[in-house]
């Protein structure tokens, strides 16, 4: 796909335009960058702003995904400073916090108002999995750096909050349609309103489309359901439920071993009740799916059932301090043909505590803790604390320090299944008389959790009309989890044979800032841009490394108006080069480039007025310049690298209708 460069300047043109009609006449509702500042739920048991949140929180609002033209939730966390997306097919995208990021990367944890959506088997993501629509999404916290002492396991990067609409917030219906290049199409209807003490919402979507490298053939449907009930009792007492459901048929990559197709569903149900400080929450998450089309691994079973329940209460003890206290009950039963006699049960145990103590207005300390246990490891303590000093309104200092961990997954203690794999002339082995080879892949009941410290050191300032940040960092992580190399076990004509595990070896340390700006030019228009940099060293040079996998550079800027009912976005985002090992495990290691890329999103719509009112109209690019490129290592010849698909351009249109 070509675009003309008049395509482009007429894209900037109506920008323009659109900036100079809301500088002469902004109607009531053109949104202000810099309203008062919202709570942020993410980085603390207690609401806080953003000024002072205890760790570093940057949220992406809907206004913020709409103008962007974001079609996935990966898609709407590029531009956010230190944090890495790399689009690995059409439909899945891997996001990784400070350099920890790679195939079915699992060091940061996905929730969706506050409930992981991880995968119990991988503990990883399938971003088409969660059961929302982009229109449901009210807001995504990203809280960069060690979480455990609030989440537990794999909040070692940090934490990806997905909060979506209340029924008050929704004030209604919508109902949408769009289509673009490619096949694509999708569908939404959600309602959501508040009558009395009774609240409800319920949320359905679709979506289908073909991939980037094939136009032609399928790569990924799925059809989703969310809704929510809940009764206030009194203003001191709610009860909710909810639940989720989505069926997906989705590709993804599965990193050196191939590609593959997820068919099945996932769903949850839930409930949460309050009463004045203290919070009760209780879950079921539910997968049953399969892996059809996965290299050398036939079709295995990927099921799981995780159960939940989480209790915090609050104190507001004398001198200005606000305790919290909580325990957290977890069973992990997962069912997959990948593994040891075909399944593995856990239950996880952990209490957690968090303290805030303010002796004067402009100072304010955090400290708090969490101890997990885990049936495999030995009891795991995570630290946190934070002191932050707000001399002005405009401006915050904050010191903070903190340790994460993540346990090993049931695939990496329990797997337990033959890789069959043919041996091509010039391969591994000789060829002859070697034509095949079987890789015993077996997992380990002794691994350690892997560790990470971090300690920042963080700015806010707000200067007229701009706000800007500026974050530095350091981290250690520690008892990394690993494949190890191959071991040959036997060797008679015509096949060999192979074994390999998964062990703790080396780890990473990185440097870095990232610092950032906003700034709300006229009534309408508002600019944003900043720019990342970390620096990763790694400690074992065997195997796939994150200091080359990690790019050194990151920057992202962009504009958004919005005028007498048009509504206009431009972002641009330009990624490092970055290096990945071509070879699968067990073979000398051999790094592949995947050159910088420049990727620009943009969007245009138009919200009619009069006897239209309550229609939308608009169109959205998806790499705009269709600049061809990659994000992670394609796979080359007999090399697999990481089976990663070449992005190209996607244009869609879509109408929508709001009602009340």
């Amino acid at each position: 796909m070509n675009v003309k460069p008049s395509v482009l300047k007429s894209l900037l043109a109506v920008l323009l335009a659109a900036a100079q009609a809301a500088a002469a006449r902004a109607d009531d509702d053109a949104f202000e960058l810099f309203e008062e500042e919202a709570k942020v739920v993410s980085a603390s048991f207690l609401p806080k702003s953003l000024a002072r949140a205890p760790a570093t929180v940057r949220v992406v609002t809907s206004e913020e995904i709409k103008a962007s033209g974001a079609q996935t939730i990966w898609d709407a966390l590029r531009g956010v400073p230190g944090v890495e997306v790399a689009q690995t097919a059409a439909f899945q995208g891997e996001v990784g916090i400070r350099g920890l990021n790679g195939p079915l990367n699992n060091r940061v944890l996905v929730l969706l108002d506050g409930r992981t959506v991880m995968n119990a088997n991988f503990d990883w993501i399938i971003w088409e999995s969660i059961p929302v629509t982009m229109e449901e999404i009210a807001r995504i916290e990203v809280v960069q750096g060690p979480a455990s002492a609030l989440y537990g396991a794999n909040a070692i990067g940090g934490v990806i909050n997905i909060i979506t609409k209340s029924p008050a917030q929704m004030k209604g219906g919508a109902v949408g349609f769009s289509a673009g290049e490619a096949g694509f199409r999708s569908g939404y209807a959600l309602y959501g309103t508040r009558k009395g003490s009774l609240d409800y919402k319920v949320a359905a979507g679709s979506r289908y489309g073909n991939g980037f490298e094939n136009e032609g053939i399928q790569a990924s449907q799925t059809s989703k359901l969310h809704a929510l009930a809940g009764w206030e009792f009194s203003p001191d007492a709610r009860l909710s439920l909810s639940g989720g459901l989505t069926k997906l048929n989705t590709r993804t990559t599965t990193g050196s071993i191939g590609t593959a197709f997820v068919d099945g569903y996932t769903g949850f149900l839930r409930a949460d009740y309050r009463y004045r400080e203290t919070n009760l929450t209780a879950f079921w998450n539910q997968e049953r799916s399969t892996g059809r089309e996965v290299p050398a691994f036939g079709d295995p079973t990927i099921d799981y059932d995780t159960w939940d329940v989480n209790f915090r209460r609050a104190w507001r003890l004398p001198l200005d301090n606000r305790l919290v206290l909580g325990g957290n009950y977890r069973r992990n039963s997962v069912r997959s043909t990948l593994l040891n006699v075909g399944g593995s049960d856990r239950d996880l145990w952990s209490l957690f505590l968090e303290n805030e103590w303010s002796p004067r207005e402009d100072w304010l300390f955090i400290a708090g803790g969490r101890l997990d246990r885990h049936p495999l490891t030995p009891f795991t303590f995570s630290p946190r604390g934070s002191a932050i000093y707000e001399p002005s309104d405009a401006h915050v200092f904050r010191l903070s320090a903190g340790t994460a961990f993540r346990n090993p997954t049931a695939i990496e203690s329990d797997m337990h299944i033959t890789q069959i794999v043919s041996n091509p002339p010039g391969g591994a082995l000789p060829n002859p008389p070697f034509t095949g080879i079987h890789v015993l892949s077996r997992g380990s009941r002794v691994l350690s959790p892997e560790k990470i410290f971090q300690a920042e050191l963080s700015h806010g300032g707000k200067f007229g009309p701009v706000r800007t940040a500026l974050t530095g960092f350091y981290y250690e992580l520690r008892n990394l989890i690993r494949r190890s190399d191959a071991v040959l076990i036997s060797a008679v004509p015509p096949t060999a044979g192979f074994t390999a595990t998964f062990q703790n070896h080396g780890g990473t340390r990185a440097l870095g800032f990232e610092g950032e700006a906003e700034a709300a030019v006229r009534p309408g228009l508002s600019l944003f841009g900043n720019y990342s940099y970390q620096s990763l060293r790694d400690d074992d040079p065997r195997g796939q490394t994150h200091a080359r996998a990690a790019p050194r550079h990151k920057a992202s800027a962009g504009a958004r108006v919005r005028s007498v009912g048009l509504t206009a976005g431009l972002w641009a985002h330009w990624v490092d080069k970055t290096f990945w090992n071509r070879n699968p495990i067990g073979s000398p290691i051999s790094y592949g480039k995947v050159p910088d890329y420049l990727l620009l999103n943009g969007r245009v719509g138009y919200e009619f007025s009069g006897r239209w009112e309550g229609w939308e109209a608009s169109v959205a690019v998806f790499n705009l310049a269709a600049r061809r490129h990659f994000e992670m290592l394609p796979a080359s010849g007999a090399l697999p690298g990481m089976n990663s698909e070449v992005v190209r351009g996607r244009w869609t249109g879509a109408v929508s209708y709001r009602f009340r």
